[in-house]
């Protein structure tokens, strides 16, 4: 949790659809998505694997690639349409107002490139910096991600750095414009336990002191738990739950999210067995019909497989789509 949020909503994700057409068909990763994160506020973004959590960002920072496309909806950041955008207006958004965290460092970082020049490159195509004013913000931001002798480290090579290290040179690049909002797409993937800790830290510490929103995509409750304060709860393509991190933890209403927080593991409590979620997420070229989580859900009745059931609101900021809560 990132500190006190303001009412005012920073971005709003409204029925977005983003479909990727296939020789097989057309696999709908996001259908019909709804999502706020207000001034401030830490949002966590909670799926399995290929439920369209990363599909999402990527929609919101306008990097779908082909045969993938935004066929509906509306992504406001700060009351202006991200969609109707120029790609010159799209590229000055990102990295300036909005900045993306992904899950691959060596993905997204230049191997030709010393780490430095990199930063560097962000700093002067946004702030319009002179080069050594920029060497100078670059250095500074590689010493407040922790990482050890900054100077040194701008003139490495992506591949002279550790997986850690790669992941907070990502960090700082994001943060090097004092973004409105940072998302963070599975951050923490691929790294030990301890150097997780450590680059979620950096995290909540950086944005607490720039004041900047998160949202953050991953599969992992336990980091949900320690840093956000709203949670969207997602499967194949949909969300199906959406309440604050205490509700959500404390009093969950749907199935699917009852499942995976079965799953976590506890210091507080001894588990002698592990449960799992029976079944697979659909393929989502054709997926059941009606509720989508039927196939695997152990209190499904007749009318989940017919009717597709809404996100309804039982209590204050706490919404579920699930016919076990119809009369609530």
């Amino acid at each position: 949790m990132i500190g006190k949020q303001s009412n005012e909503i920073i971005l709003h994700v409204q029925d977005l659809r983003t479909y990727f057409y296939l020789r097989t068909g057309i696999l709908k990763a996001v259908d019909g998505v709804t999502i706020d994160v207000h001034q401030r506020e830490a949002v966590g973004l909670v799926g399995e694997s290929g439920c369209g959590k990363s599909v999402t960002a990527f929609s919101i920072m306008r990097l779908i690639q082909t045969p993938g496309k935004i066929v509906e909806g509306k992504i406001l950041f700060k009351d202006k349409s991200l969609l109707d955008l120029t790609p010159r207006s799209m590229t000055q958004v990102r990295g300036q107002d909005i900045s993306m965290v992904f899950q691959d460092p060596m993905t997204y970082l230049n191997p030709v490139f010393t780490v430095g020049n990199q930063i560097m490159e962000t700093i002067q195509i946004h702030r319009h910096t002179e080069k050594k004013e920029a060497k100078e913000k670059t250095i500074e931001l590689l010493g407040s991600t922790g990482l050890p002798d900054p100077e040194k480290v701008f003139n490495y090579f992506p591949h002279q750095l550790s997986g850690g290290m790669r992941q907070r040179i990502l960090i700082a690049m994001a943060l090097s414009c004092n973004p409105s909002l940072l998302i963070a797409d599975e951050p923490t993937t691929a790294l030990d336990v301890t150097v997780q800790a450590q680059i979620l830290q950096l995290i909540k510490e950086t944005i607490q002191q720039l004041g900047t929103s998160l949202l953050l995509i991953t599969h992992d409750l336990g980091i949900v738990a320690d840093t956000c304060d709203t949670v969207y709860v997602m499967y194949a393509g949909k969300i199906v739950e959406r309440g604050t991190v205490w509700q959500i933890f404390k009093h969950p209403l749907h199935p699917y999210t009852s499942g995976l927080l079965e799953c976590v593991l506890s210091i507080d409590e001894f588990k002698k067995e592990i449960k799992t979620i029976e079944g697979n997420v659909p393929y989502l070229i054709n997926p059941p019909s009606g509720c989508r989580y039927r196939t695997r859900c152990p209190f499904a009745m007749e009318k989940c497989g017919t009717v597709e059931p809404p996100l309804i609101e039982i209590e204050d900021g706490h919404a579920v789509a699930c016919y076990l809560h119809e009369a609530d």
